[in-house]
Order: structure tokens, then C-alpha cells, then sequence
């Protein structure tokens, strides 16, 4: 496969900096990095943050550079995603996004923009986390009775939570008890609040140190527990992940892709 000329949005950010980094051993070429003029890094050249990278200056995004790259890479903000997806689509480009915080409304944008250009989307890019949805899948069918607890863990430098990822497992276990998250789950607990309710899915959110990411679902019942767990010691799982994803995407036709798409496909 020739080298994929890629525009990384979210460049000098902490997945950003370790997609440039592991990239340099892939497919994917980094020949355009963008951030916000709030980034202490706008400006400057991305190999002074990174020794591995091309001497690209940091900018902000431009729509008319998406036509000079192969596709775009996006690891920012979900205040830019809607201007990424018109961008892919108006170039005809494939867009990879992992940035999380992204809106049900967003990602229905996101599949009609999938019927004129790729698109791929996942909160978490990481295999181990997307073998982890397989697993909770399987198990929520068989424990509908089960007490449905989320723990998730970040450093302290998120911006948002719930977490994509801990969302997303609340997602394919109200998909399986058939409701919504938006009828059953809800966020921590404080006061009187009476006892839980069977339909109820609590996402307690935790933010301290330098934690990459750790996630820990129980499905509790009368004299018993099951734990799963999963737990990101570093960007590298992601970064890899996503970085995978981007040399798979390129090959794809029309069509809106996650990582378990990728998972599933003998061409991972």
C-alpha cells in the first residue's frame, strides 16, 4: 500500500502526538496537522513536539486543505465535526474520528455523510475495549435481571463525561433490556434517592492523576457479582487502534464503519 498523505486533527493533543509518533511505522503519512489557536502549540512545528514528525506547522483547519490529503484523521473536538464531515464529503475524502463527546445528532450527520464518502466512527479505538463490548453484549442478554453498574476512570484533564466508551457499554445493554439510555441510565447518585430500580444503569464517573482509561462494569444479583473490567496503561493501544482503522478505512468504499466492523473483517 502507497503512503496515505493524512490531515491529523487534534494533532498536538495527547492521542495526537502518539498517532504522529507510532504512525511513522504504518501506511499513514502525517503531511497536515491541525489545532486550535488555544493549543500552547499552534505555530509551531509539529517535530518539536514530536522528534518522529515531518517539519509541518501546527494550523487550524482549513477546509480547502482537505483536498491536498488522502483523508483526514479526528482526535479534537466535536465542535469541529461538523465541519470535518462537510469537508470529507465536499472533497470526497475518508474521515476517521475518535474524538469523543460526539451527540446522537452528530453521529446521524455522520451516516448521511457516509453515503457520498467513508466514514468511520468509535469513541474508543482500542481492540481490547471493542472485545470488551462483544463480551457485555453476550452477557446483557443473559442477565436482564442483573443490577447494571458503570465505572469509569480518567485523568484529570477530560473534558467530558461520561466517557464515550462507558456510554457506549450503556448502550448495547439498554439495546438489549429494550429501552434507551436516555430512559434508564443515570449519572452517580447523591441525597435520598430512594432504593435503585431494576431498570435503572448508574455511569459514575471518576477524574484524577494520569489515568488513561479505565472501565469496570458489575452485573450485580442476589448472592453473587460479575465484574468486567479493562484498563488502558497507556495512548498506545488507542493510537495503534486508530491508526489501524485509518489504513483499513482508506481501502473502503461509501459507507459508515466502526472498529467493530474492523474487528469482524479478515483484513484486520
Amino acid at each position: 500500500m502507497k503512503k496515505i498523505k493524512t490531515m491529523l486533527v487534534g494533532a498536538a493533543g495527547r492521542m495526537g502526538r502518539r498517532i504522529v509518533s507510532l504512525s511513522k511505522n504504518s501506511n499513514i503519512e502525517i503531511v497536515s496537522a491541525v489545532d486550535s489557536q488555544e493549543s500552547p502549540y499552534y505555530g509551531e512545528l509539529l517535530s518539536k513536539i514530536v522528534p518522529e514528525a515531518n517539519d509541518i506547522i501546527i494550523e487550524e483547519f482549513n477546509s480547502k486543505n482537505v483536498k491536498d490529503v488522502d483523508m483526514v484523521v479526528d482526535f479534537s473536538s466535536p465542535f469541529l465535526f461538523e465541519t470535518l464531515l462537510e469537508s470529507a464529503v465536499k472533497h470526497k475524502k475518508p474521515l476517521l474520528s475518535g474524538t469523543t463527546g460526539i451527540t446522537k445528532e452528530q453521529l446521524k450527520l455522520a451516516h448521511k455523510a457516509s453515503e457520498k464518502t467513508p466514514v468511520f466512527y468509535s469513541s474508543n479505538m482500542s481492540y481490547g475495549v471493542n472485545i470488551v463490548y462483544n463480551i457485555i453484549d453476550q452477557l446483557s442478554k443473559m442477565t436482564k435481571d442483573f443490577d447494571v453498574e458503570i465505572i469509569e476512570f480518567h485523568h484529570n484533564k477530560k473534558k467530558d463525561a461520561p466517557s464515550g466508551t462507558a456510554l457506549r457499554m450503556a448502550e448495547i445493554i439498554t439495546e438489549n433490556r429494550e429501552t434507551t439510555v436516555e430512559k434508564s441510565v443515570i449519572y452517580g447518585r447523591e441525597g435520598l434517592v430512594g432504593a435503585r430500580t431494576k431498570e435503572e444503569i448508574a455511569i459514575h464517573a471518576v477524574r484524577g492523576g494520569d489515568v488513561t482509561g479505565e472501565h469496570e462494569i458489575i452485573f450485580a444479583n442476589d448472592g453473587e457479582r460479575i465484574s468486567i473490567k479493562h484498563t488502558s496503561s497507556s495512548r498506545d493501544a488507542l493510537a495503534l487502534g486508530a491508526i489501524r482503522a485509518a489504513e483499513w478505512l482508506y481501502l473502503k468504499p461509501n459507507g459508515f464503519y466502526s472498529m467493530e466492523d474492523l474487528l469482524s473483517s479478515d483484513e484486520r
